[in-house]
């Protein structure tokens, strides 16, 4: 999941593992101590690749985003990766 430890991935989070969902999350200011949390920019390709193997999920959840307005408008960037 990207964007585990953002407002909305931190109760999807919640609801996919009390269903029995095992969730690895992904984030920039992932929780380091956590082995189903990992510290990935979603502009490294070779770093998602990576951990796709790694974990090889069943499924997807994309929460990751900008929601402060004052960064760059660069956001677009985050959904770039998924159709390499």
């Amino acid at each position: 999941m990207t964007g585990v430890q953002g407002f909305t991935g931190g109760y999807v989070r919640t609801e996919l593992e009390s269903a029995g969902w095992e969730v690895f999350g992904i984030d920039l200011n992932a929780n380091i101590g956590n082995d189903h949390y990992r510290r990935v920019d979603l502009n490294d390709i070779a770093g998602l690749r990576e951990l796709v193997a790694e974990v090889q999920p069943d499924a997807v959840v994309h929460l990751a985003g900008i929601a402060f307005t004052g960064h760059r408008d660069d956001s677009w960037k985050l959904s770039q990766w998924v159709r390499q």
